[in-house]
């Protein structure tokens, strides 16, 4: 049915899309074919071979629609090649035979094949059958548990009855598609019968940080399995996280505009993916923007939507758990790290964090961190959590008597031993508990009472790491992840590959909607940016349309001229198909909240 050559290969290939008469099933070939080039002609020739080659059998009633060679991981393997057929989207393996290593049933609105690495590919699907229901961009990679496929985007939906959408391309910063409507248009007197309409293409946004970081993970060849111990998967995840990952400020875009600093593009499943496959130091980083150990900064915890579990299962250590506890509250924030401080509004302990730090303690504990634990039941200030921490100091010790005999050999009597022990509790903020002293009260004649923090502030981390041996933070740190994120290299601050003047903006009605394909977008942004004589010429049209602008505004000319001067770079048209309200949806702003 179809012949497509494989040139990404050392040697080009032929894989046929057929049908196999002998046994009633469609098939992909693999040929044993060879294309020869002449010297003299340039001409490419299809050589036959007499083996029959490889064959990978499709469902009934499958046909190939679409095929796409994903760039290669080496120079030295071949490459991986996706294909789509009405029922599912797949991703091939080459090497020896064919395989499918990944697949996801979907119903494709158009053949575009778009690739976004050496193991994911990204294509346009819908709901429903038919091209019916939402129409969304989609991800299929070749990992075999979380990220093996997810969604990019979601399209709006046609005005009026089914629409096709047709994706054009996908760039680092946006992705690029149009909508295809069948019916009847009527057409004037005075317009052309033999002409028609085309679908005007339309721009979105995009963040390509999930898809990169499943694609980066399956760099280890074995489905992410081995990730976290693979060189090229950490230092491509890298280099991704500091591309498409982490934003903190809005630079070199105003307040307004871009993808603000809330962390644009980080979704729950980024974490999920990097902590199944082993890859914490890569989460941690991505979470806080701080090298492990780094307690002097206070970290922006990204991003505001994620679920607080799903966060402090990325953190290393008690103070970035800390941290994230008590993100949204500089002060307390502002106080764990620094005690010294006046101590402010301590959470009660049947608040979340509370509750929260406390099992984050025990599961330290049970790890063997003695430090991390005491850092977190200070924080939990729960009468329970503080008996915990007083027997902390006995269970670090594998001999506990030595311990006590000192005690009881400095002092001359139990009663003064148990007055010294009470002054070294006091010293470190903590107290005997006097209530296991009292005679029990039946339930019946008991009182409620609210029970808040039994003490108004915590203990300093100085004496706590002196009590406790600390875990080195540098250690089995991979090389990837000991130095700090380099903000400017963000793609939101380069420009899609490096054109900082075509960063896409949005701070104009103008420039988002009409425009054919503004020179200049942005204003503070792109000021900040270098001239250029790309530049120069922009401002030079755009004062020259002003002044014919304001001199027919002068001339005493109607509105309607003022009006049609100001649309000379509209395109004919637009906005026409649609309503006010649908115009004014496509005015879109990335900026907080």
């Amino acid at each position: 049915h179809r012949v497509f050559a494989l040139l990404s290969c050392n040697s080009p290939e032929v894989l046929v899309a057929g049908y196999s008469e002998l046994v009633g099933l469609p098939c992909l070939v693999c040929c044993t074919h060879s294309i020869e080039k002449d010297s003299n002609s340039k001409q490419l020739t299809l050589v036959e071979g007499t083996d029959q080659g490889h064959r990978l059998w499709l469902k009934p009633g499958e046909e190939v629609m679409a095929l796409v060679e994903l760039p290669r991981q080496n120079q030295s393997a071949r490459g991986n090649v996706a294909v789509a057929t009405q029922q599912r989207v797949m991703i091939l393996s080459m090497v020896g035979s064919i395989s499918i290593i990944a697949e996801v049933e979907a119903f494709l609105t158009c053949t575009s094949l778009s690739p976004i690495g050496s193991h994911c590919v990204a294509f346009s699907a819908s709901t429903g059958s038919c091209g019916g229901g939402t129409t969304r961009i989609m991800y299929l990679s070749c990992l075999q548990s979380i990220g093996h496929h997810g969604i990019i985007s979601t399209l709006p939906s046609g005005r009026h009855g089914k629409t096709n959408s047709l994706l054009s391309a996908i760039r680092p910063d946006r992705f690029i598609f149009s909508n295809s409507q069948g019916g009847i248009r009527h057409a004037s007197d005075h317009e052309d019968d033999s002409s028609f309409t085309v679908p005007l293409s339309q721009t979105r946004p995009i963040f390509l940080l999930e898809p990169l970081i499943a694609n980066a993970l399956c760099q280890d060849k074995l489905s992410g399995q081995n990730a976290s111990k693979s060189g090229d998967a950490q230092i491509l995840l890298r280099t991704i996280i500091e591309k498409f990952g982490r934003k903190e400020s809005s630079f070199p875009h105003s307040d307004s505009e871009g993808i603000g600093s809330t962390g644009a593009g980080v979704t729950m499943k980024v974490y999920d993916m990097l902590l199944h496959y082993g890859c914490k130091q890569a989460a941690s980083l991505l979470l806080t923007g701080n090298l492990p150990g780094d307690i002097t900064s206070q970290p922006t915890i990204l991003s505001p939507w994620i679920p607080m579990s799903c966060k402090l299962s990325a953190v290393e250590g008690a103070d970035t758990a800390l941290q994230v506890l008590s993100s949204g509250d500089n002060k307390l924030a502002e106080y764990l790290r620094n005690s010294d401080r006046e101590p402010p509004s301590l959470p009660k302990p049947n608040d979340p964090s509370s509750i929260l730090a406390k099992d984050l303690a025990l599961n330290a504990v049970s790890d063997g961190n003695m430090c991390d634990a005491a850092k977190l039941l200070d924080f939990s200030g729960h009468q329970s959590s503080d008996g915990v921490l007083l027997q902390l100091p006995m269970a670090r010790s594998s001999n506990v008597e030595p311990i006590l005999q000192r005690i009881l050999a400095e002092s001359k009597s139990s009663a003064q031993a148990v007055k010294s022990y009470a002054e070294v509790l006091s010293s470190i903020g903590l107290g005997i508990n006097d209530a296991a002293l009292m005679s029990q009260l039946a339930p019946s004649v008991q009182k409620t009472q609210k029970r808040g923090r039994s003490r108004t502030g915590v203990i300093d981390a100085s004496l706590i790491e002196a009590s406790f041996p600390a875990n080195s933070a540098n250690e089995n740190i991979d090389p990837a992840w000991r130095e700090a994120i380099n903000e400017s290299k963000h793609v939101w601050s380069v420009g899609p590959f490096g054109k900082k003047e075509e960063l896409l903006q949005l701070d104009s009605f103008v420039d988002w909607l009409g425009r054919c394909r503004p020179t200049v977008l942005g204003k503070e942004g792109v000021a900040m940016a270098a001239d250029t004589g790309e530049r120069a010429l922009a401002n030079i049209l755009l004062a020259a349309a002003q002044e014919d602008v304001d001199q027919g505004q002068g001339d005493n000319e109607s509105e309607d001229a003022s009006i049609d001067g100001n649309k000379k770079n509209w395109v004919d048209g637009v906005g026409e198909g649609r309503s006010d309200e649908d115009n004014l949806s496509l005015y879109m702003r990335f900026s907080e909240g």
